[in-house]
């Protein structure tokens, strides 16, 4: 079983990511597998359309929990929330195509992402559990950069990244609350390009507020103890 990529569970078995479509950076992936390494037995039951995660057109966005139960994967048609423990899956249909997708580090709030490809997208926050929609608002993105974002570990606080700007906005309400200049970087013209591109993708926070995350051949740090409010 040929993966892509690979999350381990709280029980030790292994979520991958595999079967890709012809361009999988552009249109994702068609299904996952679990493998437990102590039988060596693989679940494959989870191809999309015809599967448990059906019908889910195709995958961006591969991600688990924050405690490591559940796998969820999100992209064109909806969002599929998988147990690997019990072997059974939930599947939502949000409008549009899940282009990401977020934790609250609480657990309790899934954030995903939509886009029209305007440069205007829409945050979906979902009960985790149930992958219930409680809010929805637009949020400031870019097709071209495939937009990042991050939960902050208030739970509370979605930071978007677009291109040459950090956006912060409150999941409750959907407010602006300010924003950063971004690191924005361009690969050589017909060299080759490892990401995340152009924009850092932020995946931890520290306790004084700085945001980390691996960008083009490298890692980039952003202050967001200095977020601004004024015009952009």
């Amino acid at each position: 079983y040929t993966s892509y990529s690979v999350y381990v569970m709280n029980d030790g078995i292994l979520a991958l990511l595999g079967l890709p479509t012809t361009l999988p950076n552009l249109d994702g992936y068609r299904g996952v597998a679990f493998w437990n390494p102590a039988t060596n037995s693989l679940v494959t039951n989870y191809l999309l359309e015809s599967g448990s995660c059906g019908p889910m057109v195709n995958i961006y966005s591969f991600s688990r929990t924050p405690d490591r139960a559940n796998l969820f994967l999100a992209g064109g048609g909806g969002i599929c929330e998988i147990d690997a423990a019990t072997d059974t899956a939930i599947y939502a249909p949000p409008d549009g195509f899940m282009l990401g997708m977020s934790f609250s580090p609480d657990g309790k709030w899934l954030v995903t992402y939509s886009d029209s490809g305007s440069g205007t997208g829409y945050a979906h926050v979902l009960d985790a559990g149930t992958l219930t929609q409680v809010a929805q608002f637009p949020i400031n993105s870019s097709w071209i950069s495939n937009t990042y974002f991050f939960v902050g570990p208030d739970s509370q606080t979605l930071y978007v990244n677009s291109d040459t700007s950090v956006y912060a906005y409150n999941l409750s309400s959907g407010q602006l609350l300010g924003w950063l200049p971004n690191i924005f970087l361009t690969f050589t013209s017909g060299g080759n390009a490892w990401g995340p591109l152009y924009e850092p993708q932020f995946e931890a926070m520290d306790g004084t507020g700085l945001l980390v995350g691996p960008v083009e051949e490298g890692v980039g740090f952003i202050d967001t103890t200095s977020l601004r409010t004024g015009t952009l």
